[in-house]
């Protein structure tokens, strides 16, 4: 069951990125890295719970 919410968690990380690269020449390269930097602990922060 978890494997389920993990599984719909990084679609939607997908779409966000997706969504964040769309507008692309809004952001700056640090926004960005900052950005990945966010989602990549998240993900690790999540791991680390199961």
């Amino acid at each position: 069951m978890f494997k389920f919410y993990i599984f719909i968690f990084v679609v939607l990380i997908v779409i966000f990125l997706w969504y964040f690269y769309s507008f692309k020449p809004l952001l700056n390269n640090k926004k960005e890295v900052t950005l990945l930097s966010l989602i990549a602990t998240i993900l690790e922060s999540l791991f680390f719970w199961l």
